[in-house]
């Protein structure tokens, strides 16, 4: 019977992201069938692991995921009830992608093993590279996301993958790093060089340039030789932004030519929309101090707070996931906002084996990229399993 339990946990761990995902959007499935599907999913799983939600734990970096994953269940279904009159299943519906914080209390739950992490890990870093790679060769774009009327973008001179997953792609980068640099084995270096190529292909520039400059200062740190590295560095940041300015390849000039226009538009007096959207959302959105102070949830389309924020949207260009920490904020407030710092300063804080100091350069990335991202948001599974390798791989 109890080979039979870890069989089951085991399943579980490995088709989560799966639906987390919610198969990848991939829109020849039914939409709301897959929508009704992970909600059952993420009821269950979350009674299934209620024990270990609400247990007390002696080690404190467990405890400060718990305070926080509570945060996200129960003020994400009561505050839009309360302030918004959103209905709890319509807040659970719509949570769903931030309830990925649950994986963590999964992992533990079935006490899996690292070995089996890691082939998790690889499993759907290779399966999120092959579906880029397919919907930029293929033109694929009709048939992911369920945006109805998807209007393909080129604008950064190739056909941008819009596909959940990416976070496996720069976990499997910091990983392979880290194993390179300690073991030299060919295997390593080809998942790091994938992972690059694929942190390229998702052509999200903040990606780009946060993940060199954090996986840099991590080989940095981890190499004997700190000078000549520091020297590289230093001639790389000096010469490559010449070279990238003067190129000719067409994906590296459109998107130079993107940054760019973006420049001179801010130039020419006109105030970048990520601070636009930035001083709008912190003083102008929440309409009483406990929306502040508690946050709002996540708005769903059929309620009056869904109609508001879509409507700043159409009407306004007005994004909260284009500013992440704002999101957090409008979302799960001062507290809300508190208690993701404790947890991560926690983290950096953590005493963990040398081999797994990669996880904390992970996490320095995504609080990197949540600046005008919504990488903490939609990063759930990849937090969950570095917090796990952490745990049991704790420093004594």
């Amino acid at each position: 019977m109890q080979i039979s339990i870890k069989k089951i946990n085991l399943f579980i761990i490995w088709i989560f992201p799966l639906i987390s995902y919610q198969f990848f959007q991939f829109n020849m499935i039914e939409k709301n069938i897959v929508i009704v599907f992970s909600v059952l999913f993420y009821t269950l799983i979350i009674l299934y692991c209620l024990k270990y939600i609400l247990s007390s734990y002696k080690e404190t970096l467990i405890t400060k995921y718990k305070y926080l994953f509570l945060w996200i269940l129960v003020g994400g279904l009561l505050c839009p009830l309360l302030f918004w009159g959103q209905s709890i299943f319509l807040s659970f519906r719509i949570s769903i992608e931030i309830y990925s914080y649950i994986f963590f209390f999964l992992l533990i739950k079935a006490a899996i093993s690292e070995k089996q992490i890691l082939k998790v890990i690889d499993f759907y870093f290779i399966l999120y590279f092959a579906l880029q790679i397919a919907y930029i060769s293929f033109n694929l774009y009709e048939y992911f996301g369920y945006n109805e009327g998807i209007i393909p973008d080129e604008t950064r001179g190739l056909l941008r993958p819009r596909i959940p997953g990416l976070e496996f792609g720069i976990l499997s980068f910091f990983l392979h790093l880290n194993n390179y640099l300690q073991h030299k084995k060919f295997k390593d270096l080809l998942f790091v060089i994938f992972a690059i190529t694929s942190i390229f292909l998702s052509l999200t520039r903040q990606v780009i340039l946060f993940s060199t400059i954090v996986g840099l200062l991590f080989i940095l740190r981890s190499s004997k030789y700190k000078i000549i590295i520091t020297i590289a560095i230093g001639l790389f940041m000096f010469f490559v932004p010449n070279l990238l300015m003067n190129s000719k390849l067409p994906i590296i000039k459109d998107m130079i030519e993107l940054s760019q226009s973006q420049i001179e538009s801010n130039n020419n007096g006109n105030k970048d929309i990520r601070l636009v959207e930035t001083e709008y959302f912190l003083f102008n959105f929440n309409e009483s101090v406990p929306q502040i102070i508690f946050g709002n949830g996540q708005p769903h389309g059929y309620s009056n707070y869904g109609k508001k924020i879509i409507k700043l949207s159409e009407n306004e260009e007005l994004y909260t996931n284009d500013v992440g920490y704002v999101q957090l904020f409008i979302g799960f407030g001062i507290i809300g906002i508190f208690l993701f710092f404790l947890f991560f300063y926690k983290i950096f804080k953590y005493k963990v084996n040398s081999n797994y100091i990669w996880c904390k350069y992970f996490i320095l990335n995504l609080l990197l990229l949540n600046i005008a991202s919504q990488s903490l948001f939609t990063s759930g599974v990849s937090i969950s399993i570095v917090t796990y390798l952490m745990i049991i791989n704790r420093s004594k």
